[in-house]
């Protein structure tokens, strides 16, 4: 979907909410990464390798 399409649904009031939603989440999900990578390379931890290999 599109930003003017976000809009015309109504679930946001201007094209700089969507993007500003878009950033936020997109922070969010940078945060959340930069986390799971920090605690995978933590001596020891073979948890994002377990994962992997299933």
């Amino acid at each position: 979907m599109t930003v003017d399409g976000k809009v015309e649904s109504g679930l946001y009031n201007n094209a700089s909410e969507v993007i500003r939603e878009g950033l936020r989440l997109l922070k969010e999900h940078d945060e959340i990464n930069a986390s799971s990578n920090a605690d995978a390379s933590a001596p020891g931890n073979y948890s994002t390798l377990n994962a992997a290999i299933g």
